[in-house]
């Protein structure tokens, strides 16, 4: 399923785990336009994706991909 605008504290946590397990720091705003790149329609070039639980959306995990152009396509 794919990560909607409400979704954002839940993404937020779970992000920042995955950065502090790198020990690095982002600001707020980096925080922002990168949420907001994953859930804007228009962006095709960034996705994520999360998991859905009966009616429930956890987050548990996320990936993210960048597509790029190949002769196969």
């Amino acid at each position: 399923m794919k990560l909607a605008k409400d979704d954002f504290d839940d993404w937020r946590a779970l992000w920042e785990k995955y950065l502090n397990f790198y020990d690095t720091q982002l600001s707020e705003e980096v925080y922002a336009k990168t949420f907001n790149r994953l859930v804007t329609k228009e962006n095709t070039s960034q996705n994520a994706i999360v998991a859905k639980y009966g009616s429930r959306i956890i987050i548990s995990g996320f990936t993210g991909s960048n597509p790029l152009p190949t002769s196969f396509n």
